[in-house]
């Protein structure tokens, strides 16, 4: 399975002074590394890192491999968003793959069981989801 991460934005509704809003730190970490290092237990065989402003600061924040997973980049020149994201990634997509935005923080994800569902109940699809009392 792929991992494809987006961390094109700019983040400028933010108002800090960073390069990229994926390196907005939360408890002296950066967000890209929370993302990161969130699937690195699954059976990742790459991670296409989609990247747009100021792409080279997470070129060499990241590099080639993360944890011994490749890393292969792809740049979103004119940010329009996931699904355009996600269209100019595709020639790089060739397996099952998780999609994750670089921007967002998780609190006690269960990515595991959201893994198991998708291949136990052989889906196309799943979104991240919740179950609610």
């Amino acid at each position: 399975m792929q991992l494809v991460l987006l961390a094109a934005g700019k983040g400028s509704r933010l108002g800090v002074n960073i390069s990229n809003k994926c390196f907005t730190k939360i408890n002296n970490k950066c967000l890209l590394d929370y993302n990161l290092q969130m699937f690195t237990h699954c059976d990742i065989s790459e991670i296409i890192l989609i990247v747009g402003h100021n792409a080279i600061n997470i070129q060499n924040y990241v590099g080639k491999n993360y944890n011994g997973i490749p890393v292969t980049y792809v740049f979103q020149h004119e940010l329009l968003g996931i699904a355009h994201a996600i269209k100019i990634a595709q020639p790089c997509i060739h397996e099952d793959f998780i999609m994750s935005l670089s921007d967002e923080l998780f609190i006690n994800p269960n990515i595991d069981n959201m893994w198991k569902n998708f291949y136990t109940n052989n889906i196309d699809c799943l979104c991240g989801v919740t179950k609610d009392s």
